[in-house]
């Protein structure tokens, strides 16, 4: 019986949403970063994650969530791209059409509007009031 409760403490810690670090001010620091949020199902439903991503350099999705991301959404303010590839190439054979680009409010199902359901890999994001960088998708 005792073990119940320790084992339902392990589970909603395995579950958590980490929350974006912040400083003494309990500011979130955007000049290096911007928040994503992404989930499993789509409409935001699943398992979902909220990271605070390096700006302009691709980043791959840990291996537990590669395949798997069906809703999307950056932090106003800040433009990202998906990629089916860890390395932020896309491959010819799948189309997120003409832009790929994701601003706040995101996309609640990306297999419909992107037909990029359960593929992407990876992400770049950078400021919106900045140009998309060079070298990768394009």
């Amino acid at each position: 019986m005792i073990l119940l409760p320790v084992f339902l403490s392990l589970l909603a810690t395995a579950f958590a949403i980490p929350t974006p670090s912040s400083s003494d001010s309990g500011t979130v620091d955007t000049s290096s970063k911007g928040g994503t949020y992404f989930c499993t199902a789509t409409s935001f439903n699943g398992v979902c994650l909220h990271v605070m991503q390096p700006l302009r350099r691709c980043e791959a999705l840990d291996a537990d969530w590669q395949g798997k991301v069906n809703s999307f959404t950056s932090q106003r303010g800040f433009s990202c791209r998906l990629y089916d590839h860890p390395k932020c190439y896309i491959l010819e054979t799948i189309d997120i059409n003409t832009s790929g680009i994701i601003n706040k409010p995101g996309v609640e199902d990306l297999a419909t509007v992107h037909d990029f359901g359960g593929k992407a890999e990876a992400v770049m994001c950078w400021r919106s009031d900045e140009e998309e960088p060079m070298g990768y998708g394009k």
